[in-house]
């Protein structure tokens, strides 16, 4: 489903097809300013058009990189459910729940426990100019801190002769590649949310910039009362398409 930002960039590129299958019918239209004239015209809007289709683009392949992260962290194998495991597994060693291990284990395992999934929200690609300040949000600072948290119980197992459970899901082998799986997928996701966060930009430029389609909306509606008269049918035409 489109977000409001998202409709509303397509409702300027659908004002701008319009203001220039207008122009096209003006048989003496010809601004002194090429910049606003039909071919500069339809120039802009077929980049408009694909900046657009590149922001769609990146954000289905960024949200789809979050859901696989997400499922990493959050799922049923997720990253929480297994430093739980390894929590239950130190406590039934020799040692037991008394352990140091187990101990600062639990506290780990705590604090993914109180921590919560991140919001659709917190969680979606971004709506145009939010995006460009490529923010931290705090989804992406809790991802951080969860992957922190299966270090640092790794770093514990590791110096525990009887740690050997059959489970490969949470033995050592096991955690250190799921944590390597974790770091690439959150390398993807920042990857995927700069190109995101540039096609936006890019984007932007061409609808806010000092050449783009705002300023193009108000030089070709300058241009037509100028030529035409603010009583013209010209310019009553024109002035019904709002930016």
């Amino acid at each position: 489903m489109s977000t409001i930002s998202e409709a509303s960039f397509g409702n300027k590129f659908a004002k701008g097809q319009q203001i220039l299958d207008f122009i096209k019918t003006l048989s003496n239209y010809n601004p002194p300013n090429p910049a606003f004239g039909q071919e500069s015209l339809s120039t802009l809007l077929q980049q408009i058009d694909e900046a657009n289709k590149k922001v769609a683009s990146a954000a289905g392949l960024l949200a789809q990189a979050r859901a696989v992260r997400t499922d990493s962290y959050h799922g049923k194998e997720g990253i929480k459910k297994r430093c739980a495991m390894i929590r239950d597994f130190v406590g039934v060693l020799p040692a037991g729940k008394v352990s140091s291990a187990y101990l600062n284990i639990q506290k780990e395992t705590q604090k993914m426990i109180n921590y919560k999934k991140p919001s659709k929200k917190e969680e979606s690609a971004g709506d145009g100019e939010a995006s460009i300040k490529r923010t931290v949000s705090t989804a992406e600072t809790g991802f951080g801190s969860l992957l922190q948290g299966a270090k640092n119980i790794l770093e514990i197992i590791k110096n525990l002769p009887e740690y050997a459970p059959v489970n490969p899901l949470i033995s050592i082998e096991g955690i250190s590649q799921f944590i390597n799986n974790l770091e690439t997928a959150n390398q993807s996701v920042n990857s995927l949310l700069f190109a995101y966060s540039n096609a936006v930009a890019k984007r932007q430029e061409l609808y806010e910039g000092e050449q783009g389609l705002r300023v193009c909306f108000q030089g070709i509606k300058s241009f037509i009362a100028a030529n035409y008269g603010k009583s013209g049918a010209e310019f009553k035409e024109v002035s019904k398409l709002k930016y």
